[in-house]
């Protein structure tokens, strides 16, 4: 499972930061597997939660810049 985690983690923010116009930009993401679901029956599945934008360098420090575009079509190329 963690090689499927890994895969979508890094196709899913290579698309972010290959579209950013940020310096040194960087996305981040929590996830987890979960094995049963409400009948304790196993069901191995994934959750995972993205940033809805990017970290980046700018004059002061790190900045988020919010991913203002993004749409269901972004979701089908991923």
């Amino acid at each position: 499972m963690t090689g499927v985690i890994a895969n979508f983690y890094e196709n899913y923010t290579l698309s972010y930061e290959e579209r950013a116009k940020v310096d040194a930009p960087s996305a981040g993401a929590v996830a987890f597997v979960q094995l049963f679901g409400s009948s304790l029956v196993l069901n191995p599945h994934l959750h995972m939660i993205f940033l809805d934008g990017l970290y980046g360098r700018a004059s002061d420090g790190l900045k988020f810049y919010p991913h203002t575009s993004f749409t269901g079509d972004d979701c089908a190329i991923i």
